[in-house]
């Protein structure tokens, strides 16, 4: 992918997050580079350039409030990952598909790494939603995504687990190295408050998660 690289971030030593940073230097043929997270959250920015197609960050090596200050001070995905994941698992991408507009960017993102990614599976985890509104957008953006998927080539596979959005990731976060869970960044955190998807990624997430901010002048590398 020419000179695009990942950066991964770490507290104290770079061993705290080399084994999974290496891992997607190989799968996605990014460079990598290290960096040692700074002192304010809010100056983390200028340690991710241009170049950066996502962030890595170690789930437990930072207390969570921490980790999201640095994850919403950067304008680009970041990858949380566990020190103990077996390589294997960033070849699965999981997009729980919801009902909102947002859900569309998940896939311009899935899309992007299985094209890097020869081994990648894409797995479409469709909720079965009671609200008959509700169902149709849902349905709306499970026809957009797979329409992208289908002229990528892509391989992909559905599931319909019962049950809401909001308990289908519940259950996919809990599944224990089951694959990369692609989440949409919610607008902002409080320090007496973290949105309903934070909270269940902060609770029960066992598997590596790429959450992607929300921003109309995201750039994804188009290679």
């Amino acid at each position: 992918m020419g000179d695009y690289g990942i950066v991964a971030f770490y507290r104290e030593t770079e061993s705290e997050v080399s084994g999974p940073a290496e891992a997607l230097m190989q799968i996605y043929h990014l460079h990598l580079r290290y960096e040692k997270v700074p002192q304010f959250p809010e100056a983390i920015a200028s340690l991710a350039g241009q170049d950066t197609v996502f962030c890595v960050f170690e789930r437990t090596v930072f207390k969570f409030r921490r980790l999201m200050q640095y994850v919403y001070a950067l304008n680009k995905p970041c990858m949380i990952v566990h020190r103990k994941d077996m390589p294997g698992v960033y070849h699965h991408l999981k997009v729980p598909v919801g009902y909102s507009q947002e859900n569309k960017e998940k896939v311009v993102w899935a899309n992007f790494l299985q094209r890097n990614d020869r081994e990648c599976q894409v797995e479409l985890v469709v909720p079965e939603e009671k609200d008959e509104h509700i169902a149709f957008m849902v349905k709306n953006n499970l026809a957009f995504i797979e329409n992208i998927l289908q002229k990528s080539g892509a391989r992909y596979a559905r599931t319909f687990p019962e049950g809401s959005f909001e308990k289908n990731l519940k259950r996919t976060f809990q599944e224990s190295n089951g694959g990369v869970v692609l989440i949409m960044r919610p607008f902002r955190i409080f320090s007496f408050y973290f949105p309903y998807v934070l909270r269940l990624f902060r609770k029960y997430a066992r598997t590596p998660v790429l959450i992607i901010p929300r921003d109309d002048s995201l750039y994804v590398p188009c290679h």
